[in-house]
């Protein structure tokens, strides 16, 4: 069932709010200082980092300009970033331009799945 353009839009104007509410919570409380941003549960139960964890901490360090220590959170913090606002853009653009979303090819989702699991696997070892 094709997604209208009107509905591409909203979605994109709900993303965009949703991450700027996110953002001004990050900046005025950041996570080592405010105690209510929620534990990950993976590592809660297992002691292993998931992918995503501290990704938090480095996006609110990235929102403060402090990329080296936002990569030392996380790593996958620029590219998520990357991804976040191509996403956004090409929501917003599509319904102006005309174009579909593009297709993914199996191969990207792939290599995708296998750097974040090669990330979780070096990330967990204990040197």
């Amino acid at each position: 069932m094709p997604v209208s353009p009107q509905t591409r839009r909203r979605h994109a104007y709900i993303a965009l709010a949703a991450a700027a509410f996110f953002w001004v919570v990050l900046y005025r409380f950041p996570p080592g200082q405010a105690g209510f941003y929620p534990v990950c549960p993976v590592y809660a139960l297992t002691g292993w980092q998931c992918p995503g964890c501290g990704m938090t901490r480095a996006l609110a360090a990235l929102l403060h300009g402090h990329v080296a220590e936002a990569l030392g959170w996380n790593p996958l913090v620029l590219p998520v970033v990357a991804g976040f606002v191509a996403w956004v853009i090409a929501a917003y653009r599509t319904p102006y331009g005309g174009a579909k979303w593009p297709n993914v090819p199996n191969f990207a989702v792939a290599a995708l799945l296998a750097v974040v699991g090669v990330f979780t696997v070096v990330r967990n070892l204990n040197w």
